[in-house]
């Protein structure tokens, strides 16, 4: 079956009410929800990351690919309807453009998070960058486990470097 649309799937759709948290930071989650209408807040450790209005945002896809706990708080910030895929594990097996998607949505994220490394690195120069550097990476272990730290280790600093 190809996908043009969300709605080729036939999920069912879900609505939350101004101030409900459709994922809670910290615990593992077997859904996954796109979002149809409304507009969320993501909040990690606190802190107000984003909001976003996007038809089509993807929440717990992290948790669920990953089997692991949740990285942000999800709040909703206006009255808000969602698709929603219970036990994902299982349903993505079953969907491989709705997974391709996905990884294109988690890719775009790397990326745009790579950019960003480069951006506050230019910024700083060389001697500031070895304290940001271990901190963003346990930032990025920590949130979003973008790095396999058992095969690349781009941010742990060498005794070289360290010694400048």
């Amino acid at each position: 079956m190809s996908i043009h649309h969300i709605e080729d799937l036939k999920l069912p759709v879900v609505s939350y009410k101004k101030g409900e948290v459709i994922i809670e930071e910290g615990v593992k989650s077997s859904k996954i929800l796109i979002m149809q209408s409304g507009e969320v807040k993501v909040v990690s450790k606190g802190e107000e990351i984003c909001k976003i209005t996007t038809k089509g945002a993807v929440f717990g896809e992290t948790s669920v690919m990953l089997n692991s706990p949740t990285t942000a708080k999800v709040e909703v910030t206006t009255d808000a309807t969602f698709f929603l895929i219970e036990d994902a594990e299982n349903y993505l097996k079953t969907q491989p453009e709705l997974v391709y998607n996905i990884a294109i949505i988690l890719a775009s994220r790397l990326v745009n998070m790579n950019l960003l490394f480069v951006e506050m690195r230019g910024e700083i120069g060389q001697k500031g960058l070895n304290k940001i550097k271990n901190k963003l990476y346990a930032l990025m272990i920590t949130t979003n486990k973008f790095f396999d730290r058992d095969v690349m280790k781009p941010f742990q600093s060498t005794e070289q470097e360290s010694s400048k």
